[in-house]
C-alpha cells in the first residue's frame, strides 16, 4: 500500500471509531433518559415454598407463637390470597377509571363501591382469623399483635420542622 493509501485507510478507521462511540453514547444515554436501568425483581413464582402471610403481626410474634398458629394460617391461605388479589384488582380499577379518558363519574363511582365491597370481604375473612389466632395468643403475644395491627407511628417532620399549615379550605365552603 502507498503512503496515500495508508494515510487515507487510517482517517476512515479513526472516523469510523469516533462515528461509533459517539452514537453508543448517544443510544446508551437515551436508554437511561427514559429510566431503562430501573431494576425491577421478577415476581416470586406461584405456589412456591410455605406459605407467608403478608401479614406483619404474624411476623411479630415469637417462633414458637408462629407454630403454635401455623395450622390456622395455613388453613386460612388460600382464603386470604384470593381475597388480596379481589382487593388489588378492585384498587387497581380504581385508578384505571380515576385517570380515563374520557372520565365517567358512574364508572369511577362503580370502581369505589366494588373496592368497598372488596374491603368488607377482606373483613369477612380476617375478622374470624384474627379472633381464632387471639384465642390462641398468651397476653404478651396479643400485645405484640396490638402493636403490629396498630401500624408503624407517623414519619418526623420533614428537616425537623413543623408540618406545613393545612391547605385552605376550596372557594365554595365557606363556612
Amino acid at each position: 500500500m502507498s503512503h496515500t493509501k495508508q494515510t487515507i485507510f487510517i482517517v476512515v478507521l479513526l472516523c469510523s471509531l469516533v462515528f461509533n462511540i459517539f452514537l453508543g453514547g448517544f443510544l446508551v444515554g437515551n436508554h437511561l433518559a427514559r429510566g431503562g436501568m430501573r431494576h425491577h425483581p421478577p415476581p416470586p413464582p406461584p405456589g412456591r415454598g410455605p406459605f407467608k402471610p403478608d401479614l406483619g403481626i404474624v411476623r411479630v410474634l415469637p417462633k414458637a407463637s408462629q407454630l403454635k398458629i401455623a395450622p390456622l394460617v395455613e388453613k386460612q391461605k388460600d382464603a386470604v390470597r384470593f381475597q388480596k388479589r379481589q382487593l388489588k384488582e378492585a384498587q387497581e380499577e380504581v385508578i384505571d377509571q380515576l385517570v380515563a379518558e374520557p372520565f365517567s363519574s358512574q364508572m369511577f363511582s362503580e370502581a369505589l363501591t366494588r373496592l368497598q365491597q372488596e374491603r368488607d370481604k377482606m373483613q369477612q375473612v380476617m375478622g374470624p382469623f384474627l379472633v381464632e389466632v387471639a384465642g390462641q395468643l398468651n397476653q404478651e403475644d396479643r400485645q405484640r399483635l396490638a402493636m403490629a395491627m396498630h401500624g408503624p407511628p407517623p414519619p418526623p417532620p420533614p428537616f425537623g420542622g413543623d408540618f406545613p399549615p393545612p391547605l385552605p379550605p376550596p372557594p365554595g365552603d365557606m363556612e
